[in-house]
């Protein structure tokens, strides 16, 4: 009798075992599922993987691939089209073992070039380093950008690496982390006689780069990063009135208005007036209320070229009193970049 109470007891704990399962398969594991889903939506495939960020800009690729091919263009003369010029550039002068970086937005290195001098101005040996941390860059990918002809190796840090040559005395080589498919950086590694200067063919390309980068952040309200370029600009070609009109641009964007009004002086006076350089000014210079938008005062603007502006109402200060007295003149501005935050 007990034996049959048992089983009785036995099963029918059993059947309110199986359709408690049931009710959550059905009703409570699905819309845990769904809520799951709208948390982490993002980091899940169709397929329900997680995605890997893979991004390796066109830009990453092309400096690369040119670094490889041609290592005289790890040339800061170069490079300063490209990326700008490093950071750190001041405390490497007078030595014959440089390393310059290149930090990004966080302070982080991004890039960084190693040189050796045999004597100065030639580099015997040269390696530039790109990190690739966060662009999901995998080995596979590589064999697409550069072939597949690669050697595997490890490295003094027991990371698993790659290496191929595109050029005498040059090889490129990619390691990643361990337990990671994930490139993490790129050497461009030369050792041999010493590098040559860039072609000016190479050179002309890379200042038409940066033209079209000046335009692109112009457009896209990218004002520190056109004060940048535009710097640049005004020191190779101090008599263009466009480059001293995108600097001015750029100043007055990041509240600099006084120095800004100097490189819109600069930009009147070199495109003289009615041209569209000298007509962009007057409305910049309208904007942010430097000039007052009546007939009186544009004759007297277009009769002085532009010269000796004054601030609007809320600053009251002569130019050129400003000028003379608390700033240097614009040929150290663009050589230190001091006077303007660089």
């Amino acid at each position: 009798m007990v034996s049959k109470s048992n089983s009785l007891t036995t099963f029918i704990i059993g059947l309110y075992t199986a359709a408690g399962l049931l009710f959550v398969s059905f009703f409570i594991a699905p819309a845990h599922a769904a809520s799951l889903k709208d948390l982490y939506g993002s980091c899940f495939s169709s397929a329900g993987k997680p995605r890997v960020k893979e991004v390796f800009p066109d830009s990453s690729q092309n400096l690369l691939i040119n670094l490889a091919r041609k290592p005289e263009l790890m040339n800061l003369d170069y490079l300063q089209y490209i990326i700008g010029r490093p950071d750190n550039e001041r405390t490497q002068r007078g030595r014959t073992e440089k390393t310059y970086h290149w930090l990004d937005n966080v302070r982080q290195i991004k890039y960084e070039l190693r040189q050796t001098e045999l004597i100065p101005g030639q580099i015997s040996e040269s390696t530039f380093i790109m990190n690739l941390q966060d662009t999901g860059l995998t080995y596979n990918k590589l064999e697409s950008i550069l072939g597949g002809n690669f050697q595997r190796f490890y490295n003094n840090s027991s990371q698993p690496c790659v290496r191929t040559s595109l050029a005498p005395y040059t090889y490129v080589s990619f390691a990643a982390a361990q337990n990671t498919f994930r490139l993490g950086q790129a050497e461009i590694v030369y050792q041999g006689p010493a590098l040559n200067k860039p072609a000016w063919e190479d050179m002309e390309a890379a200042r038409e780069h940066h033209k079209a980068n000046t335009l692109n952040a112009h457009t896209n309200g990218s004002w520190q990063e056109l004060q940048q370029n535009a710097l640049r600009q005004v020191y190779d070609n101090p008599q263009d009135p466009s480059c001293h009109m995108f600097l001015a641009k750029a100043l007055a964007k990041q509240g600099k208005l006084n120095i800004a009004i100097d490189e819109y002086e600069k930009a009147m006076a070199l495109s003289g007036p009615a041209t569209a350089v000298y007509n962009q000014c007057l409305a910049d210079l309208r904007e942010f209320k430097v000039i007052r938008d009546t007939p009186q005062y544009r004759d007297i603007i277009m009769a002085n070229k532009g010269q000796h502006l004054r601030a609007g109402s809320e600053k009251k200060q002569e130019w050129e009193t400003f000028h003379n007295g608390n700033h240097e003149s614009n040929s150290g501005l663009v050589q230190s970049g001091s006077n303007i935050g660089m």
